[in-house]
């Protein structure tokens, strides 16, 4: 379990195996370039809340546990990189707060898990722009976005969207 980062610039951090591992990156650049290793963890809370507090980060999560990530605040979680855990977990992305960019470039893998919901609500300008959600149950464009064919919505399959596939 690790607490609280706030020095973390470009490090390499591993959650304990079999454990809930909460973590908070706050304040400026406080986990900028951060790779966070959950795969063994059986469930990942991340809180990133400053500007640029995980900008560019890489995040694997947990291989048999939810995901539940944060961001708040401008660039806070701007180009990070999410690999979601698979099915039966879901994988919940929250930006939020003031400030704009805050998930702008975003890319969330999360073909394999059981749901995905992403949400905006940032006070500023441009949260989700450029983000790539690749979707449980939805063929995939090179972009994150569905594309006609088994289990997209346009092919009336039910999968998510390029946006909110909530669980």
């Amino acid at each position: 379990n690790i607490a609280t980062c706030g020095g973390c610039y470009e490090e390499e951090r591993i959650c304990a195996i079999g454990e809930t591992c909460t973590v908070t990156c706050s304040g400026y650049n406080a986990c900028y370039g951060m790779t966070l290793d959950a795969t063994s963890a059986a469930h990942l809370d991340l809180t990133c809340s400053g500007t640029n507090a995980c900008r560019g980060m890489t995040l694997r999560g947990p291989s048999d546990g939810p995901l539940a990530l944060t961001c708040s605040g401008a660039d806070a979680c701007y180009g990070m990189t999410v690999h979601a855990p698979p099915a039966p977990h879901n994988v919940t992305v929250d930006c939020g707060g003031g400030g704009g960019s805050t998930c702008n470039g975003m890319v969330v893998h999360a073909e394999a898990a059981a749901g995905l919901r992403f949400t905006c609500g940032t006070t500023g300008d441009s949260c989700g722009l450029n983000a790539k959600l690749f979707c449980p149950n939805c063929d995939h464009d090179a972009e994150g976005g569905c594309v006609a064919g088994a289990g997209s919505p346009a092919a009336g399959g039910g999968g998510g969207g390029g946006g909110d596939a909530g669980f």
